[in-house]
């Protein structure tokens, strides 16, 4: 049950001793943290090894196998600035925006502006043409899911570059639609229109107006070829009212009915009463409305994230949300078959701030999480980089080639159930699982070991592509069964195994690097002297292996030793191998708090599901293994490594809940600054929290939200404070 919007009037002078504090705290701490401004946006030509993997996850791997297949190439991320969650929502917010063909399922807006009375989904434009979900509107933003070699040209800067196009390539981009290899004049069998060829056209177009003529073709073949390569309505000449018009690039033509129409009515105005005129003509309108205007990617175009003439999430070219990946697999099968991969390309690549570790999935894609070896069973089999026999191969494989499994597909896609696997030198793709069996861990070793630092066990090598399984703490034993196999980004991983038997991958440094038994209990350093003598016998008059500072992590041999000097030792060893004795009251037994899950509270009465600040969807599943998750849009959420967040939906047992995380007060799911902020522009009236987003903000649970639990929130955005229900 949601608290009282009456509990929480509060006079505005109430605590303002502690606001003042808090404020000048919160403008000291959150330069220090991961926001930034908004409003500044910039790029930059990067060296894949300089990007921080910590803020941008999974860049750095992509791009550094993209720099070495394609030395030419050069990469300009652009630092949009823009917080992932807030762009996917600004983007999906007006439905019919963002539309998919001929989808089912997942892939589908289940809001109920987006579902007709009969519960059919509404149709936006033709006869298969749907509001497009969140889930799918994530994928096809994400540029992870593209940067590889036959996907990346939706990032390729489309401004014009001499000595790259011909009428050739334009050609093969043509091939097999009524434009191939024809002239306006002969296909029409019009003698006032244009002898040159189509391709002709485009090229003269291109450089005329200082825009790629690969794009050019890519987009209206994309926009007026229907089924069989023949032309869509748009340029047929012959719409009733609009005889002898022309609009090749389908500007204008909103969706909806009618869309046609107003396209060719647009190009009534515009004079375009020839295919070269509209070709002409509607080749300096995305010059001049886009490229000129900061749009100058296929990506861009469609999802309008560079701010520099003011705008965002608006001005957009088309609505079909596959439409830059279809589009840039054209051009780069062009530039392959005319040998022009080699050329001098430079591709612009947002960034967003607070990405998801994973990438984004493809909807209707079900897997496992799972961390085991597998053995090739086919010869020369292709690894690809993505679902799907289309994808690029990036590695072949042949027989009794063992692998790492990642995750096992539950999906069927173009014939084949696809798993993730790791190869031998760390780099992540997939191959379809009938070609392989699964077969022994690979297990290389049996060494006892200690967590010395709080950290995440992985599914797999590396933070990119891998699936977080467990929170390991400080002190907790573990078993490293395979050692430093893989180095990913310059950091090794070691394959451990839990005492409950889960396997997965660590960093080396998080693990202690004690050769021989270390049976025994984990102690830390606590006195208050630093640094701490290690004696090589019992008492103070002998001598000194080492000195340790207050905190140190280090393992008791034995206890209660001996009495010397009044005092009782225990005898010691580091994690760097000294052995010797320290006094038993400056150490303290450190007991590992091993949270496997989040704590999370479910109310059905009320109901409310509280949880905790890191709590996902996999930690509610172990709860209620039947729960169906849902985002406040209503799209159900099947990603169990996303974090479950405010607002979210959970029905169990035919009984709608709402989710209430601790501290997270926008719905995103991330506790922040941010979130303290709203609590301390609420406690002061200059904010307005209601319904489940001020429960959340009620930290000390008192049914009061004050400067307190925005103190607390940030906190623990800082690392200062644990947040618990």
């Amino acid at each position: 049950m949601y608290l009282k919007s009456a509990i929480f009037t509060q006079k505005k002078a109430k605590n303002i001793a502690i606001i003042l504090i808090l404020i000048i705290l919160v403008s000291i701490i959150l330069p220090c943290t991961n926001i930034v401004s908004y409003g500044s946006q910039y790029r930059e030509v990067t060296n894949p090894d300089n990007i921080d993997e910590s803020k941008y996850p999974g860049y750095k791997s992509l791009l550094k196998v993209l720099q070495a297949e394609h030395p030419t190439w050069t990469f300009t991320l652009l630092y949009t600035g823009l917080d992932w969650n807030s762009v996917i929502y600004n983007e999906t917010v007006n439905h019919g925006t963002n539309l998919v063909q001929g989808k089912d399922g997942e892939w589908i807006c289940t809001a109920s502006s987006c579902i007709n009375d009969d519960g059919t989904n509404k149709v936006y434009e033709g006869t298969n043409w749907y509001c497009a979900s969140t889930k799918a509107v994530s994928y096809y933003m994400d540029p992870r899911n593209f940067l590889y070699s036959n996907k990346i040209f939706q990032f390729e800067r489309l401004s014009y570059t001499e000595g790259i196009y011909t009428a050739e390539g334009i050609e093969k981009i043509l091939a097999g639609t009524f434009m191939a290899n024809t002239s306006p004049q002969a296909y029409y069998g019009n003698s006032n229109y244009s002898s040159k060829s189509f391709a002709e056209i485009m090229l003269d177009a291109g450089k005329s107006k200082q825009i790629s003529p690969y794009h050019i073709a890519s987009r209206i073949k994309q926009e007026i070829v229907v089924s069989g390569g023949g032309p869509s309505r748009s340029v047929t000449g012959t719409v009733s009212g609009y005889e002898g018009i022309f609009n090749f690039f389908n500007i204008g033509a909103s969706t909806g009915a009618g869309a046609i129409e107003r396209g060719l009515e647009y190009a009534k105005g515009k004079d375009w009463t020839s295919p070269e005129a509209a070709i002409e003509g509607g080749a300096e309108s995305i010059a001049r409305n886009y490229i000129a205007r900061g749009q100058d990617t296929l990506y861009l175009q469609k999802f309008n994230v560079d701010s520099q003439d003011g705008s965002l999430y608006t001005h957009q070219y088309q609505a079909n949300i596959q439409a830059p990946e279809s589009e840039s697999g054209k051009i780069y099968q062009s530039y392959s078959s005319l040998g022009l991969l080699g050329s001098s390309l430079n591709f612009i690549i947002p960034v967003y701030e607070n990405m998801p570790a994973a990438t984004s999935a493809m909807p209707g894609v079900e897997v496992n999480i799972v961390t085991e070896n597998v053995m090739v069973n086919s010869t020369n089999i292709n690894i690809r980089a993505d679902r799907t026999t289309s994808s690029e191969p990036i590695a072949k494989v042949n027989p009794g080639d063992i692998l790492l499994r990642i995750e096992k597909g539950n999906t069927n896609i173009n014939g084949y159930v696809w798993d993730k696997v790791v190869l031998s030198d760390g780099r992540i793709g997939y191959i379809a699982t009938q070609f392989v069996d699964l077969t022994s861990q690979v297990i290389t070793s049996e060494t006892p070991a200690y967590i010395v630092t709080s950290a995440n066990l992985r599914n797999g090598p590396g933070t990119s592509g891998t699936t977080i399984i467990s929170k390991l703490q400080t002190g907790q034993k573990v078993t490293i069964i395979d050692k430093g196999r893989y180095t990913i980004d310059g950091i090794s991983w070691d394959k451990v195994r839990l005492e409950n038997g889960t396997i997965g991958y660590i960093e080396s440094d998080y693990i202690s690097n004690i050769q021989g038994s270390i049976e025994g209990d984990i102690v830390r350093i606590a006195t208050s002297r630093l640094p701490l003598s290690v004696r090589s016998e019992p008492g103070t008059d002998k001598q000194i292996v080492t000195k340790l500072e207050k905190g140190t992590l280090v393992i008791r041999l034995e206890k209660n030793v001996s009495s010397a000097n009044g005092l009782q030792w225990d005898k010691i060893k580091t994690f760097d191998g000294i052995v010797g004795y320290v006094s038993a009251e400056y150490l303290e037994l450190v007991t590992p708090q091993i949270t496997e899950n989040n704590e999370i509270s479910v109310d059905i009465e009320n109901k409310a599901i509280k949880c905790e600040p890191d709590a996902k969807i996999s930690d509610l599943l172990e709860k209620n293994s039947n729960a169906v998750i849902k985002d406040k849009d209503g799209n159900v959420l099947t990603d169990t490594s996303k974090q479950l967040a405010t607002g979210n939906k959970v029905i169990i047992d035919n009984t709608e809940c709402v989710v209430i995380k601790l501290g997270d007060t926008s719905g995103d799911g991330i506790v922040d600054p941010r979130d303290s902020l709203r609590v301390l522009r609420f406690s002061v009236g200059t904010y307005e929290l209601k319904d489940e987003y001020l429960t959340a903000g009620d930290i000390s649970n008192d049914g009061i939200v004050d400067s307190r639990d925005s103190l607390r929130i940030l906190k623990f955005a800082v690392n200062s404070f644990n947040i618990e229900l």
